[in-house]
């Protein structure tokens, strides 16, 4: 079987926004596995997508991404997003 992959689409690494909230997007590598972000469990859809909107604090904010297969290892992916104020 092949290895489990994460992509996230939006937003970057380390990128700055200035709202309290982020649409995070990614794609997986097989429909099957679970996806949960920062402990929360998110639908993928059939085309291999999941997205979850997420409320920010001001400064750096943590997200992990976590991929729960059938069989296998986890994958866990960290991003750090940071909110300025305006």
């Amino acid at each position: 079987s092949r290895p489990l992959e994460l992509f996230l689409d939006t937003p970057e690494n380390y990128s700055t926004v200035h709202s309290d909230r982020i649409v995070l997007k990614g794609r997986v590598s097989d429909a099957s596995v679970g996806v949960r972000v920062n402990g929360e469990t998110i639908p993928v859809a059939k085309n291999l997508q999941f997205s979850s909107e997420l409320k920010l604090q001001t400064g750096a904010n943590s997200i992990l991404v976590h991929l729960v297969p059938h069989s296998g290892e986890p994958v866990f992916e960290k991003w750090t997003v940071i909110r300025k104020d305006r």
